[in-house]
């Protein structure tokens, strides 16, 4: 299902940059993007906190549901204004009307109680109630967009409203799904109690958003909606190449908690080392098709996103293929905020000094350096804590396939085999 939200949103990202051009496109990222930080940002954490302390009984599925709307609410009160503020704050989106930009900042409240409902449909064994609620809001936003294309009425403004209540219809569906009782009594103490664990990860998972997401800001901020969108389609493309070897880090975190450090170790060799294979097979076919893919599916205003795609693909496989690290490393304790907090510095840095310079070139220089470096310090950081030579994960072997998906006991008489 999350395969098929991703093609729902490269088919609206289709209709927009069709019907309203480079502008359309980017003036519709940067209405949707400062929602989306502001949204994780106004969460402080809890959506994975409902996910623990509900999964181990420390916390009833009503209480947690009260605690999130309660999470909701300040969500509301301050997140919505912070993001109207910041928004019309930024040169680029100030073509638009201060009614449009308090739209888009409503999405923020229903992001921060989404994502809380959907931990807690986690938490009680019914993750694929939250992936089908999703699954079926895209489906909604994908058939409005697409009717509103056909009709030659697509605007910015109706994706925006189209996108907020498509999402008003997957938290509508978890609640139903849910079928709990929000409880609020006692809500302080629960709150406090779990505090520290959503402190764990609130500042990992911040900074990580906003290295991902802060170079379609500040190109807002420093250039133009025609250069942003025509960065967010690049983007939109190699992002492609990080989802690959991401789809499995979920699963992946699931087995390395119940397996031995050494047999974990292993399996991220393997991972990474089929990773590499499919990288390699999906850049030849973008060598060749990429460009003339691109001309046919966005039209010539979005030309230069060939030249965007190739600067940001070293940062993005780089990034991507640390997926499997990441779950590990995270499943023997291991989290490092000040990586996080200097790969933001840095890409905000240099997006600063270079987008006045290079333009979109200089967003995809920035992001893809920045990402190459994180990505590089953890396979060394990976390969120092566990003693796996870094040229055993790069090089594709025999037998690889049938570990990955056997038994994590497979993994010794496979590399006895090598």
């Amino acid at each position: 299902m999350q395969v098929l939200r991703i093609i729902g949103a490269f088919a609206i990202a289709t209709f927009v940059a069709r019907q309203l051009g480079a502008d359309g496109k980017g003036g519709l990222a940067l209405l949707q993007q400062t929602p989306s930080i502001m949204a994780l940002v106004m969460g402080f954490g809890f959506a994975g906190v409902n996910v623990y302390f509900v999964g181990s009984g420390k916390k009833k599925p009503a209480e947690a549901l009260g605690d999130s709307l309660l999470i909701s609410i300040v969500g509301a009160l301050l997140g919505i204004p912070l993001s109207f503020a910041v928004m019309w704050a930024i040169p680029a989106i100030r073509a638009f009307s201060p009614l449009l930009v308090l739209i888009s900042a409503l999405v923020v409240p229903v992001s921060v109680l989404t994502a809380q409902v959907a931990g807690i449909l986690v938490a009680v064994g019914r993750p694929e109630r939250q992936a089908r609620a999703q699954s079926v809001a895209m489906a909604i936003n994908v058939a409005v967009v697409a009717v509103l294309y056909l009709q030659m009425r697509l605007s910015v403004g109706a994706a925006v409203v189209s996108t907020l209540l498509s999402s008003l219809v997957a938290l509508t569906l978890m609640l139903v799904w849910l079928n709990e009782r929000p409880v609020f009594s006692g809500w302080r103490g629960r709150i406090a109690a779990a505090g520290a664990y959503a402190r764990k990860r609130y500042f990992t998972d911040v900074a990580s958003m906003l290295e991902m997401r802060v170079d379609i800001v500040m190109l807002g901020v420093f250039s133009t909606t025609v250069v942003t969108g025509v960065y967010s389609v690049a983007v939109s493309v190699a992002e492609l190449l990080w989802f690959v070897p991401r789809a499995a880090e979920t699963p992946l975190l699931s087995r390395f908690l119940h397996e031995k450090p050494a047999t974990g170790a292993e399996l991220v060799a393997i991972s990474v080392r089929l990773t590499v294979l499919l990288e390699i097979m999906m850049l030849a076919v973008a060598a060749v098709l990429l460009k003339p893919a691109v001309t046919f599916v966005f039209g010539l205003a979005f030309s230069g996103v060939p030249l965007l795609f190739w600067i940001l693909v070293p940062g993005v496989v780089a990034n991507g293929l640390t997926g499997p690290v990441a779950s590990y490393l995270t499943s023997q304790g291991h989290q490092y905020p000040a990586l996080s907090a200097i790969s933001v510095g840095a890409n905000i840095a240099m997006n600063a000094a270079l987008i006045p310079v290079m333009g979109g070139a200089g967003a995809a220089l920035a992001s893809s350096i920045t990402y190459a470096v994180g990505g590089v310090w953890l396979f060394w950081k990976f390969a120092t804590l566990t003693g796996t030579p870094v040229s055993a994960m790069f090089v594709p072997r025999a037998g690889d396939v049938r570990v990955l998906l056997g038994r994590g006991a497979d993994v010794g008489r496979a590399g006895a085999g090598r």
